[in-house]
């Protein structure tokens, strides 16, 4: 990521280098605030986090990995769409 982010800069854009773990909402929450710090909004975000199973058994599969796959999938996204919305600063013209 630092990489991708010293290319656009580079490049003459403004980037910033964060990095989160979508299930835990806290960090979420930093997230939101440190992009609202930075820019004094948000005009447009994209909920894509995702990581996926190994293949495997359903009967095989441990409930820990598929608690964690929901946590990023599922939890993660529903926790940064409450932050963004509920984010200081909201403006009526933000896409999530």
């Amino acid at each position: 990521m630092q990489a991708a982010t010293a290319q656009l800069r580079a490049g003459g854009h403004e980037a910033l280098d964060i990095q989160c773990d979508v299930s835990d909402e806290q960090q979420v929450a930093a997230v939101i605030d440190q992009t609202v710090a930075a820019y004094g909004r948000l005009d447009t975000a994209s909920n894509n986090a995702g990581i996926q199973a190994p293949p495997s058994d359903a009967a095989d599969e441990p409930a820990e990995t598929f608690d964690r796959v929901n946590a990023v999938n599922l939890r993660g996204v529903w926790a940064c769409m409450r932050h963004e919305h509920g984010m200081s600063g909201y403006q009526d013209r933000t896409n999530l």
